[in-house]
Parts: C-alpha cells; structure tokens; sequence
C-alpha cells in the first residue's frame, strides 16, 4: 500500500516543483520591484504679501509615485495653529499621482515675514516629508 500511494503523489509532486521553479525563474528575469517613490513637484512656496484680513489661502502639493510599490499618506501635521491640512489616504500607485491641501487663516498670523510648515508621514519612511511656505502678513 505505501508503493502505491507514493507512485500516485510522485507525479502531483513533480509537477508542483516544476511549476514554482517557473515562478521563482520569472522573477529572477524582472528582477525585485523598486520601492515606493513619492516625488513633490515643489516643496516650498512663496506666497508673497498676504493680508490678514484675507480669506483662507489654500496651497496644494502635488506628489506623484515614480516607485514600482504603492504608498499612502498617513498624516500630514502642520507646524501652527494658522494652518489645516487635507489630504487623501488612498492608496498611491506606481504613475498615479494625489495632491496635498495646506489652508492657512491669515488672521491667525502675525504682521511681518513668516515661514511654516507641514510634516507629511507615509507608510514608507519614519521620517517625514516636510512641506513649506512663507511669505510677508501685512494689515491692509
């Protein structure tokens, strides 16, 4: 009875083998997969002489994937109080590309030059990507 069972596996088993030895040769020809990329298209932005009796400035950040993997923003945290975020928490394919919001109130800030900014956490790195902006508050 053990004869007979193992001429009955012995083929199913070679078969197997065979098929995860093409697996592992495919890869070996395409060769690992680059990491994630994410890639800002500016990362500090002027934005001149702001008043603060102005509206609310919004400031986007565009970061495209030029990475094989995925990525996703957790957190975008700004550095004041002056300032919101938003943002997608998507999935960031290799090519596909999601944008960053910072709001900034202008009332909130004080007459003169300032310069803030904004961490951006991903899935890829423990550390941040930081994101800034500056200008001159005037009162009107």
């Amino acid at each position: 009875m053990v004869a007979r069972f193992n001429s009955r596996i012995l083929p199913l088993f070679l078969l197997v083998l065979m098929a995860l030895a093409g697996c592992s040769e495919t890869k070996k020809k395409q060769g690992p997969l680059a990491p994630a990329k994410p890639v800002f298209d500016v990362t500090d932005v002027d934005l001149g002489t702001v008043y603060l009796t102005d509206s609310a400035k919004v400031i986007e950040y565009t970061v495209r994937n030029e990475g094989d993997k995925y990525f996703w923003i957790i957190d975008v945290v700004a550095s004041c109080e002056c300032t919101k975020t938003e943002f997608d928490t998507h999935e960031v394919k290799d090519g596909e590309q999601t944008t960053i919001k910072l709001i900034l109130n202008p009332s909130k800030l004080d007459s003169g030059p300032f310069e803030r900014d904004a961490n951006v956490y991903t899935n890829i790195s423990n550390e941040p990507i930081t994101l800034y902006f500056h200008g001159v508050a005037k009162a009107k």
